[in-house]
């Protein structure tokens, strides 16, 4: 049942250095109809090395000369010491925790549509009692989805992306919890036995099968990131509701950001070469949730999706692979194999240096 009083969201927004990307998003966000009722929090972590400095003093002092009174209200928090991106997100979102009991999170390479805020408001306040619905995305895939005449929205299982997303405590906390516990790891013989694992694999997560059978220890698979989250909602059949049109362009696949590689070839034919930065979004200043919902076209939509998003010949050969090793020795022992042959590999790359 949708809460009766309108609940607003609070947005954080991590950086460093990456000044124009920062500047462009934060201009996007004070052109939102629903500015004026949130609450803006910015962490900036300390440069770690000299390439770092320049793009800081420009943020630092955008931060400090810019008008921002624009939004319900503007927290700027400075890192005194380098602490890496993901503990500066951290504990910024720890902090949120404490206050408010939903939250956006974007990164610092988008930018926004005029109506990105109402959207994200406006859906975590419909979707907050439904147990299956885990987030909101303000991204979507550059694809003809196929929807209703006027279908703003549609509610999928197939991809999590944290391109701008929206959480509730509750439901978040929970997730977190589960997903650095190990459950990704701890579950996979149980998926594979019982035919989940072949609905995630005609999609793109063959990565998963690296994780499970190769080490139970660090990576995207422990913590709630985009790749962890989208293999929780498929293994546990939840949802996220993505916007028809997105209402977030990116632009950090130029080589400065963290995960995102550089596109140099650049073709709208599938994920891996993409233009992201010249993607079409959502221009309208307000937002009216119409959800797709008819069973044909949830099914077109993701192979639609599967059709955009390319899994390198790489991570198909090695997830294969693994998974002819898993059904002739085992989880642990493919884990064990998989650890010495890195070894091996690792030493000989050091001897032939």
């Amino acid at each position: 049942m949708m809460e009766s009083k309108m609940v607003y969201a609070p947005i954080y927004i991590t950086t460093l250095c990456r000044d124009k990307h920062f500047i462009r998003e934060m201009e996007s966000l004070k052109k939102n109809s629903w500015a004026s009722y949130t609450d803006i929090y910015i962490a900036v972590d300390y440069p770690l090395n000299d390439d770092h400095w320049n793009g800081y003093r420009r943020i630092i002092e955008y931060l400090n000369e810019e008008d921002f009174s624009v939004f319900a209200s503007f927290t700027v928090i400075k890192r005194e010491k380098n602490i890496g991106s993901s503990k500066n997100s951290k504990l910024m979102r720890d902090y949120i925790l404490e206050k408010y009991d939903r939250w956006i999170y974007a990164e610092d390479d988008l930018e926004f549509s005029p109506n990105f805020i109402e959207y994200m408001d406006k859906c975590l306040m419909e979707f907050y009692d439904d147990e299956d619905v885990l987030a909101i995305n303000g991204y979507s895939y550059p694809i003809e989805w196929c929807c209703h005449d006027g279908a703003s929205a549609i509610r999928q299982k197939w991809t999590c992306s944290t391109w701008g997303i929206g959480h509730w405590k509750y439901k978040y906390t929970e997730v977190r919890e589960k997903i650095i516990s190990g459950y990704l790891h701890n579950c996979f013989d149980i998926v594979y036995k019982d035919g989940r694992l072949n609905k995630l694999l005609r999609g793109r997560y063959f990565d998963y099968i690296t994780y499970a059978l190769a080490t139970d220890k660090g990576g995207l698979h422990v913590r709630p990131t985009d790749v962890a989250m989208s293999i929780y909602i498929g293994i546990e059949d939840t949802y996220v509701i993505t916007p028809i049109v997105s209402k977030v362009r990116n632009y950090g696949f130029d080589g400065s950001g963290m995960y995102c590689e550089n596109i140099n070839k650049k073709h709208a034919n599938n994920s891996l070469s993409y233009n992201y930065d010249q993607q079409p979004i959502d221009c309208n200043t307000s937002f009216v949730i119409d959800l797709e919902t008819e069973d044909e076209n949830v099914k077109q939509n993701k192979m639609l999706l599967n059709s955009f998003i390319c899994v390198p010949v790489l991570y198909r050969v090695r997830g294969h692979l693994m998974l002819i090793c898993y059904r002739v020795i085992g989880q642990e022992r493919t884990c064990k194999l998989y650890q010495s042959l890195k070894k091996k590999y690792n030493k000989i790359r050091k001897f032939l240096r």
